[in-house]
């Protein structure tokens, strides 16, 4: 996997490895988190435990969260 040059202070996001390959290969396009983010940035995936960093998404909007109660 390629690493790609992050810069200084970028923002990681460590997530779990079967979702950071969905995301990165366009199958998951949708990331529930419990919070909201305000950050509209080119955010970096790590694989959860790893010390690598597998690509990077554009965040561009974020929907509010739904809650089901």
């Amino acid at each position: 996997m390629h690493t790609p040059a992050i810069p200084l202070g970028a923002p990681v996001l460590f997530i779990h490895t079967i979702w950071a390959d969905a995301i990165l290969s366009g199958v998951k396009t949708i990331e529930v988190r419990p919070q909201n983010t305000a950050k509209r940035c080119t955010v970096y995936l790590s694989p959860t435990g790893s010390d690598t960093i597998g690509g990077s998404v554009d965040i561009t909007r974020v929907a509010a969260h739904c809650s089901p109660h």
